[in-house]
């Protein structure tokens, strides 16, 4: 059996057995990968608010893009996602999610929304109101009709200016966000991007809502900076020692299919418990087949993967 087993720690490295021999050094970060932030963070819901208004063309966009890729590859079966671009408005949303809900994290699915993303038009002015109010009717009617993990909510905010182009202040745009969370219960992760970026105005967007705030100045890794977000809810999964994860097949280097199984790793001498990693391990199709009988299907097995994934939420 070659089938793989792997640890990646919260620092970055990464353990892999049997060994391999890679060309490349510190070119692969186990943090990015599905296995290892779905088994930190269990199924979730996830909304990227993306900047696109004039000041973001060029480099800034390209970052941006380059950190969406990141954050939504990150994500599994067990996710759903969507992409809120604004400027002066919302207009482009509904180019992105089909429905206009949000969708599963499949490998289709992603794939097509970024596709979409790279295909933007840059331009505008920045109406924060609107793309919050935008992204909570899209949480709202997502949870009325079941396109939901059922889990934790992130709204992750990401602008390089200040607030133009509408008649509202901050201060309605907290009230928005105030009375939107009521029922969503999302966690408000804002990012300021740039040396020129408004910081106050996003800071004060998360406080109010019991959020994080991150400023990103120019020449540092975007990727890392939102992907880094699962990483609040990592540290309260401690609670539940039972919580695995499942990620969608996918093909092996060696060729063959299978999926992997993966669960956080915690320092329990420490209160609260304290995230150290993840473990993973790689199991073929054929051994899943075999273990369900000779009526086991590919079908069928891609089936009970997907309910396996998305079977509960973790106690938080």
């Amino acid at each position: 059996n070659d089938a793989r087993v792997y640890y990646g720690s919260i620092e970055g490295s990464f353990r892999i057995r049997p060994a391999t021999i890679s060309q490349t050094c510190n070119e692969y970060d186990p943090r990015a990968r599905p296995w290892f932030v779905a088994a930190s963070s269990g199924p979730k819901d996830v909304v990227i608010i993306l900047d696109i208004s004039g000041s973001m063309l060029g480099a800034r966009f390209d970052r941006a893009v380059e950190a969406l890729e990141q954050v939504i590859n990150s994500l599994t079966v067990a996710d759903y996602f969507a992409v809120v671009p604004f400027s002066s408005d919302t207009s482009k949303f509904s180019e992105l999610n089909a429905g206009n809900f949000m969708q599963q994290a499949t490998t289709s699915n992603k794939e097509k929304v970024l596709e979409g993303v790279r295909s933007l038009l840059i331009g505008g002015s920045t109406n924060f109101y609107s793309a919050f109010n935008t992204t909570f009717d899209l949480l709202a009617r997502s949870r009325a009709t079941e396109f939901t993990s059922g889990c934790r909510t992130a709204v992750l905010f990401l602008t390089d200016g200040e607030m133009t182009g509408t008649a509202y202040t901050v201060a309605d745009v907290q009230a928005l966000i105030a009375s939107s969370n009521v029922n969503i219960g999302a966690t408000i992760f804002t990012y300021s991007l740039g040396r020129d970026s408004d910081r106050t105005t996003p800071k004060e967007i998360a406080c109010a809502a019991g959020g994080i705030y991150t400023y990103i100045p120019d020449g540092t890794d975007l990727r890392d900076a939102m992907g880094a977000y699962y990483l609040l809810y990592a540290y309260g999964l401690g609670n539940d020692k039972g919580f695995v994860s499942w990620v969608e097949p996918y093909t092996f280097p060696n060729g063959r299919q299978g999926t992997t199984v993966s669960k956080a790793v915690y320092d329990f001498s420490r209160s609260p418990p304290l995230f150290v990693g993840v473990v993973g391990a790689d199991v073929y199709i054929e051994q899943l087949q075999a273990a369900a009988g000779p009526t086991g299907s590919y079908e069928e097995i891609l089936d009970r993967l997907l309910q396996r994934a998305v079977a509960s939420c973790p106690d938080f």
